[in-house]
């Protein structure tokens, strides 16, 4: 039992009940499935506690996914995204997901690391099997991992495959391609992007996002914490804005947002083997982390647990300082304890 819960009232535990205005506090639009916890990578810099070879690690499967989406649709929700892990990994789920989701006319996200396209044959099969489904951009588009830390894993020939089949099969540039690298090793990039035009990529085929801000909540705190630029807690007096969407993870916990904080339980709001989402969704209106989160600074949520813990006194991100507040029940059930004025 999550303790937190423990002690509300029977309706604030997850519970269907009615809601004066279930859009005041927790207003999602979109549902998100990281369908596992495997990768094929282990990249140093990931914000994601991955299981390279647990056989044992949880994953959600295709028939309780397939039965979210029509709930999601109920609920006024216009997406689902698929992430993991790599979730092309379970390749079957995948398409499954993707056929309910069209089928209920939902959009579709899928972010991979392409490790999939080893040949131009093998990425083409992929994006016509997705064409077959009804997945159609731009409404619906794949998002791909590249760069400093997943080279090491994944042959830069497969994001090439991966953006000229997209475009071969859907007439458009791939809508994101997501590279990571430290500042001062821009080269890696320049090399990148060289490597891509040289074999016939222009720039134009894809959507570059460069990302060199790294958070210290999975990998990336355990094997290369040196690549982490940390800063005083008190920067961060604005509202978290990505507290806006139920993310399903592979063991069924359901979090208000994109889940970066893989073991961080004060976050749950719910689980899909014991709720509907409908019912996660209304529990979510009186929680009292995610009223925390819509309404307080991390800066200020960190300057009150700090009057009775001993807290690291800088973070590289609001995941980090989010994981520093609410990873610990102890401290979540401090704050609801003595400040009941934060989600009343």
């Amino acid at each position: 039992m999550n303790l937190m819960t423990s002690n509300w009232p029977i309706e604030a535990r997850g519970y269907k009940m009615p809601v004066i205005d279930p859009q005041q506090i927790f207003d999602t639009r979109s549902l998100g499935f990281r369908i596992t916890y495997k990768c094929n990578s282990k990249c140093e810099h990931c914000y994601c506690y991955t299981d390279k070879e647990s056989a044992n690690a949880d994953e959600l499967h295709i028939q309780e996914l397939k039965e979210l989406i029509p709930q999601a649709k109920a609920l006024g929700m216009s997406g689902v995204g698929l992430s993991g892990g790599e979730p092309f990994l379970r390749r079957k789920t995948i398409e499954a997901v993707v056929e309910q989701a069209k089928n209920y006319g939902l959009n579709v996200n899928i972010a991979t690391n392409g490790f999939w396209a080893k040949t131009a044959e093998e990425a083409t099969e992929v994006m016509e099997k997705l064409k077959s489904l009804g997945f159609k951009p731009p409404l619906d588009s794949i998002a791909i991992s590249a760069g400093q830390y997943h080279m090491p894993y994944i042959n830069r020939v497969c994001t090439m495959n991966v953006i000229k089949a997209y475009k071969k099969v859907f007439n458009t540039c791939l809508p994101r391609l997501d590279f990571e690298y430290v500042i001062g090793n821009e080269k890696i990039l320049v090399d990148y992007k060289t490597y891509l035009a040289e074999n016939g990529v222009s720039e134009q085929d894809y959507k570059l996002v460069e990302r060199t801000v790294f958070q210290t909540t999975g990998l990336a705190k355990i094997t290369n914490n040196n690549i982490i630029q940390k800063r005083p807690v008190s920067v961060f007096k604005g509202l978290c804005p990505w507290t806006k969407d139920l993310i399903v993870s592979p063991n069924g916990d359901v979090y208000p947002c994109c889940g970066f904080n893989r073991y961080i339980d004060g976050i749950v709001i719910g689980n899909i083997h014991h709720q509907t989402l409908e019912e996660i969704k209304n529990a979510a209106q009186v929680n009292p982390v995610v009223i925390m989160l819509k309404r307080h600074s991390f800066a200020y949520l960190h300057s009150l647990l700090a009057e009775g813990f001993d807290l690291p006194k800088q973070a590289d991100g609001l995941c980090d300082i989010c994981e520093i507040i609410f990873s610990k029940m102890e401290h979540v059930n401090y704050l609801t304890s003595r400040y009941s004025h934060l989600y009343t």
